[in-house]
C-alpha cells in the first residue's frame, strides 16, 4: 500500500468521524426545539393557573435527559477506552 493511500484512508477516517458527530448534534439541537415546541403546545393548552406546573415538568424531563445522555456519553467513552478501541488523534507532519 502506498502512502497516498494510507494518507487518503486517514483523511476519510476523519471525514466520516466529523460526519458523524455533525449528525448527532443537528440532532441534538432538533430534539431541544422539540422540547421547546411541545411547551408552547402545552402551555397554549392548560389553564393560566396551572401553565408555571407544565413549564416545571417539562424543564425538569429536559434535564433528566440531558444528564441521561451525559452519562450515557461517559459510559460509551469509557468503554472504548477499556477496550483500547478509541485512537487518540495524533498530529502528524502530512497534513
Amino acid at each position: 500500500m502506498t502512502v497516498s493511500k494510507i494518507v487518503l484512508g486517514d483523511k476519510m477516517e476523519q471525514l466520516t468521524t466529523s460526519l458523524d458527530v455533525l449528525f448527532i448534534l443537528l440532532g441534538a439541537i432538533l430534539v431541544l426545539f422539540m422540547h421547546a415546541g411541545f411547551a408552547f403546545l402545552e402551555v397554549g393548552t392548560v389553564q393560566h393557573k396551572n401553565q408555571v406546573n407544565a413549564l416545571v415538568k417539562i424543564m425538569s424531563d429536559l434535564g433528566v435527559s440531558t444528564v441521561a445522555y451525559f452519562f450515557y456519553w461517559l459510559w460509551r467513552r469509557l468503554w472504548r477506552f477499556s477496550r483500547f478501541q478509541y485512537r487518540w488523534p495524533v498530529n502528524s507532519s502530512n497534513d
